[in-house]
């Protein structure tokens, strides 16, 4: 294994790209369109995986033995530009129409509930070696509007992994070839 050079660290935020997961994870290429693009990303992104073990040991501390219980895979990122759609992201019950230009958004009620699971699919805007992250799942925070005098209106976005394939997988990394510096 080599000893990590400057290149090797990761800089910077990125772009969000969404598409409705069908069971397949499409190529990078196929997801990484301007169609898909969410919108402009602001206070990064974080991806975070979270194991649950148990330790049980016999009473005279002869055996141990670690179990793995769990996993959870949690997507935050905070989503500056808005429009209509983005909502579709942030809770399955929004509603979108447009008349004459203006963007209308209906909100809430169970029986609105779309049962979609969606992919998200972040890449990293570091040009020496771009971190790909794939996760599918909804949001599962909800989400507030804030409109301040000072500052853009950033809606959270936190997406719960839920599993990939049949193995269980929840979160895809992809470290992008190293380019010379």
């Amino acid at each position: 294994m080599s000893k990590p050079k400057k290149k090797d660290v990761i800089l910077g935020s990125g772009k969000l790209y969404h598409k409705e997961f069908t069971g397949v994870i499409p190529e990078n290429e196929e997801i990484e369109t301007e169609e898909n693009l969410v919108g402009a990303i602001k206070g990064g992104a974080t991806v975070t995986y979270t194991p649950t073990l148990n330790e049980e040991t016999s009473d005279l501390n002869e055996v141990t033995v670690i179990i793995f219980n769990s996993d959870e895979a949690i997507f935050k990122s905070g989503l500056m530009t808005l429009i209509g759609d983005t909502f579709k992201l942030l809770t399955s019950t929004a509603r979108v129409s447009e008349k004459d230009g203006v963007e209308t958004v209906l909100i809430g009620g169970v029986g609105n509930h779309d049962g979609k699971t969606h992919l998200f699919h972040f890449v990293n805007s570091n040009p020496l070696r771009p971190v790909r992250a794939t996760m599918v799942g909804v949001n599962q925070k909800g989400f507030e509007l804030a409109f301040k005098q000072d500052g853009a209106t950033v809606v959270d976005l936190e997406v719960k992994g839920e599993a990939l394939d049949d193995a269980g997988t929840k979160i895809k990394l992809q470290l992008g070839k190293k380019v010379a510096a």
